[in-house]
């Protein structure tokens, strides 16, 4: 495992965060997007959420070019409620 995914693992652990194993290969950037789902949450605001990453990544794409990235998402409410919902994948 390259250093930035043995940190990544760590912070992960720290806090409490289970996610899959991340991809195989070199990755320069390996990014956890933890969604909050927790009930101060509604409705509204997860959407809003949700569809600010899906309009970061259309408008950031040619940024992220020629560079070995992965991304997983994940949804947290709180200790022990993380659900990965998009495992690791590479751009």
């Amino acid at each position: 495992m390259h250093a930035p995914l043995r940190v990544l693992a760590v912070l992960a652990f720290l806090a409490g965060i289970a996610v899959g194993p991340a991809p195989a290969g070199a990755t320069t950037i390996a990014l956890v997007i933890a969604i909050d789902t927790s009930g101060s949450i509604d409705a509204t605001e997860f959407d809003l959420q949700r569809q600010a990453y899906v309009d970061f990544f259309n408008n950031n794409a040619a940024g992220f070019a020629g560079k070995d990235v992965a991304v997983t998402v994940l949804y947290w409410a709180g200790d022990g409620v993380q659900q990965q919902v998009v495992p690791w994948t590479t751009l």
